[in-house]
């Protein structure tokens, strides 16, 4: 499904990616049929040698799982023909986002799959010319096509994966992955078509306690995250900044985290008086432990009002969060909201 993103700190396949570029994260986590290789965050110009020396430091490799808002062209091709090269598995986890250049990684698996609730999103390669913005780069599309050709792709998925502009993505949908031949497995029913499960662990294993509090924090983000809505905008907003990833996927849409503040904003400038109060009984978690992930889903009344507009809204929605680990703290990636019911009064 393409969906057009006005993004104001989109991150580039091509070019420089900013100051504040940083090299992707990348793990080894044995398994019984073959090691993981985690790869998490914004890929840099290098890191595609790098991946290329963990995977030859890791003989028994069989699966790269990524989680990734995009980065450098380079590095994606570069990633992806290593795993080609090797014929490893390709995994983008639940609660995850896999994007631009880490889309084309992706795309470069043997096998590929996807979480229920995982996005891939992909977008035409560009160079970054300044003040003038983002242009599409003939030189990068050609290489790219050149690649999305040598892993079997047709013409038609070629396009599909090139057509989004710069300010845009086309995030991919199992119906159209599977009218254009690109083969991908939802990850929740391949358990027995090849693809190993992550190692669990019993209730007394490291594993077990770092899935029971990871299910914990993640049990108690909602009434948090609510709590802190519900204070004075400017406490929110101080809140929130800490409380966003780099990227987040809003309502589907592909957003920095300076977007998401300025949308907080706007809201507390129209609505300054806000309270919301989560369902507690409603809250429905899905946690990946390895990958330190979890969707939260659940229930949530509120009620918004401005006395200098003589303006009143409540309501009852349903909330839906994706969370990632980062140091001691869940950082949210994904977040959408859709009403049950509500009323108004005033002018809204």
């Amino acid at each position: 499904m393409r969906s057009s993103v006005r993004l104001l700190l989109i991150l580039l396949l091509l070019g420089a990616t900013g100051p504040g570029a940083r090299a992707a994260r990348m793990d080894v986590q044995p398994s019984a049929s073959g090691s993981w290789i985690f790869v998490r965050g914004e890929l840099d110009q290098d890191d595609g040698i790098r991946f290329q020396r963990l995977l030859a430091s890791t003989p028994g490799a069989s699966v790269v799982a990524l989680d990734s808002p995009g980065g450098r062209l380079k590095a994606g091709l570069d990633i992806g023909t290593a795993i080609r090269d090797r014929q490893l598995t390709t995994l983008v986890q639940d609660a995850t986002v896999c994007a631009s250049a880490c889309a084309i990684a992706w795309l470069g698996g043997a096998k590929r799959f996807l979480g229920q609730t995982a996005r891939v999103g992909f977008h035409a390669a560009y160079r970054n010319e300044g003040r003038r913005g983002n242009a599409e780069s003939g030189v990068g599309n050609a290489l790219l096509g050149a690649y999305l050709s040598r892993l079997g792709l047709s013409d038609k998925a070629v396009a599909y994966i090139t057509v989004a502009a710069p300010n845009e993505m086309t995030w991919l949908t199992q119906r159209d992955a599977q009218a254009l031949g690109i083969d991908v497995a939802l990850y929740s029913t391949a358990a027995t078509g090849g693809l190993a499960a992550l190692p669990r662990g019993g209730a007394g294993s490291e594993d077990g306690r770092v899935q029971a509090g990871l299910e914990q924090m993640a049990q108690n983000f909602p009434a948090v995250f609510f709590e802190q809505a519900s204070q004075r905008p400017e406490v929110a907003l101080d809140f929130f900044a800490a409380a966003y990833g780099e990227q987040v996927v809003y309502n589907g849409a592909l957003l920095s985290r300076a977007q998401m503040l300025t949308l907080r904003r706007e809201l507390a400038s129209r609505w300054p008086e806000q309270n919301y109060t989560p369902r507690p009984d409603s809250v429905r978690l899905k946690c990946a432990a390895l990958a330190g992930t979890c969707e939260i889903a659940g229930v949530f009344d509120w009620e918004r009002s401005s006395w200098g507009r003589g303006a009143r809204s409540s309501g009852r929605s349903r909330f839906l969060f994706q969370v990632a680990l980062e140091g001691d703290a869940l950082k949210i990636r994904a977040e959408s909201q859709s009403i049950i019911s509500s009323e108004a009064s005033g002018p809204q």
